[in-house]
């Protein structure tokens, strides 16, 4: 008698969890990275993180006026429960991410849409009001992804609380919220991008997202053998756990990831640019790059990263220098109190920061230390992600710690200082009718040279407002175990597995 098969599962360790998994009103990085396995979009991107390659869309063709894109879909794919998909599940999709109900921040990355039909079952026809040279590449984010209108319609504001039906190469089983997440194998799936060896069905029975908040614990768990995948990783940890024989360490291809202190420019003790050009200088970015990020990052003095697409380095940028900061204070009228902590007409200067309890935190205790040289009182309300996402989208905070991903200088740019988007993801509250007419200048650019102006113009129109303290561009990696093959990371918005389909198990 043959003994029975033993499940081909895979533990993830984070340290954080998402508030939802619906990919239209996602906004956490926690959530992208299982969207992309419940779901598909029309397209996807390669692992250079510039090639778009085929997915859902078998092809596509582009009018010479770039207004009209017309996708050729695939018709042996099904969702997770059998359904067929169709042209009209695009459709649904797509116009979903529009509607304002929806409440998606972010559905500027689908361009100026005029209108997206359906012709038959197995073609769609997006018609742009503009063009957008970004949106391919947009079309293969976590935005984009297609779901199931009826699933939708049932689930109501439990869709992507207890349940999504994706066509994606993992279907959800459970979700355990601050605790883990498991995915199982789609076993239908075989129309997977070709960046995999294998395009479907999945190697792996069931991928399970393991939530250990305190890092050291999950160091542990890593090196004993309790995980077998990790990208959020303690850094301090890196070097030993790379000496350990059973440990792969990899990075991908590309990576672009800011970290900055954002500004509420709206609250009372940060309206002043002076104020908030002094908390710059008062921060040494090297110092973070080396101590809290173990020099696994590089110090940023910009909002752009030098190697990211119409980067912008022509800018007088603010220097540490924690004496100019105290003396900007000081002709704005903030003396020190006797308790070292700045007063002006009677106010201390205090500020009031969320985070996670994660190396946001560690880069705020840093940041904390910095301030409290030049007499400015930081107080730190911590909490995990499912409450920090939903409690930054109010008004009762001063600033934020975060890390962004992005491909160009556009991408992130538009996400972060568009109008539209307050109060999430663009936190300062920035409103400017400039920046608005530079973001469409660069965004519906006919020419190289037209966006790299618009955005240039507009990298520096944001600096001079110090709406942010830049932080630094931090390394991105994939820590995994030698029993695990197939484990090439990916890196689409910092994700590392993407679709997961060459992942597979030692014999």
């Amino acid at each position: 008698m043959a003994a029975p098969a033993v499940a081909k599962d895979i533990t993830v360790l984070r340290t954080n969890d998402a508030d939802t998994y619906d990919p239209h009103r996602a906004v956490s990085a926690q959530a992208f990275e299982i969207n992309y396995l419940l779901t598909d979009t029309l397209v996807s991107l390669d692992f250079d993180l510039k090639t778009i390659r085929p997915l859902l869309a078998k092809s596509w063709t582009v009018s010479d006026d770039a207004l009209t894109y017309t996708f050729e879909l695939r018709d042996d794919v099904t969702f997770c429960n059998g359904k067929k998909f169709t042209a009209a599940d695009v459709v649904y999709s797509i116009k979903r991410v529009l509607d304002p109900k929806t409440t998606m921040p972010f559905r500027w990355r689908l361009g100026d849409v005029e209108d997206v039909t359906a012709e038959g079952d197995y073609r769609v026809v997006y018609k742009l009001k503009r063009p957008f040279s970004e949106l391919l590449y947009q079309l293969t984010q976590n935005i984009s992804a297609i779901v199931d209108e009826q699933n939708v319609v049932e689930l109501g504001g439990d869709f992507g609380i207890k349940g999504l039906n994706g066509t994606g190469p993992f279907c959800w089983e459970r979700w355990e919220p601050r605790n883990q997440f498991t995915v199982k194998r789609n076993p239908a799936y075989r129309w997977g991008p070709p960046i995999y060896g294998n395009t479907g069905p999945a190697k792996v029975d069931r991928i399970v997202w393991k939530v250990i908040p305190q890092e050291n614990a999950l160091f542990a768990a890593m090196a004993s053998g309790q995980g077998d995948m990790s990208y959020t990783f303690p850094l301090s940890s890196v070097e030993m756990i790379r000496r350990i024989p059973t440990i792969r360490y990899e990075e991908p291809a590309f990576n672009l990831r800011n970290w900055y202190v954002g500004f509420k420019i709206t609250r009372p003790n940060l309206q002043s640019i002076e104020v908030r050009r002094a908390l710059i200088e008062a921060i040494d970015q090297g110092e973070i790059a080396r101590n809290v990020f173990f020099g696994l990052a590089d110090p940023q003095m910009g909002y752009i990263y030098p190697k990211a697409l119409d980067y912008e380095g022509n800018i007088d940028f603010l220097k540490y220098d924690p004496e100019a900061a105290k003396a900007r204070l000081d002709r704005e009228g903030w003396k020190p109190g006797p308790d070292g902590i700045r007063v002006k007409d009677g106010a201390r200067l205090e500020l009031l920061a969320y985070t996670r309890p994660d190396i946001a935190l560690r880069m705020f205790e840093a940041v904390q230390a910095y301030w409290r040289r030049i007499g400015v009182d930081l107080k730190l309300e911590v909490m995990d992600s499912t409450v920090f996402f939903a409690k930054g989208r109010g008004q009762d905070f001063d600033s934020w710690a975060i890390a962004t991903n992005y491909v160009s200088s556009g991408d992130i740019l538009g996400l972060l200082f568009d109008s539209k988007n307050v109060p999430t993801p663009n936190r300062m509250n920035w409103k400017d009718e400039t920046t608005d007419r530079l973001l469409a200048e660069g965004k519906f650019a006919k020419s190289d040279q037209e966006r790299q102006a618009a955005y240039s113009a507009l990298q520096k129109r944001l600096y001079e407002a110090a709406l942010w303290a830049p932080l630094v561009n931090e390394k991105e990696f994939l820590i995994s175990n030698t029993r695990v093959t197939g484990t090439k990371p990916h890196g689409i918005y910092g994700r590392m597995i993407y679709k997961g389909l060459d992942l597979d198990l030692k014999k």
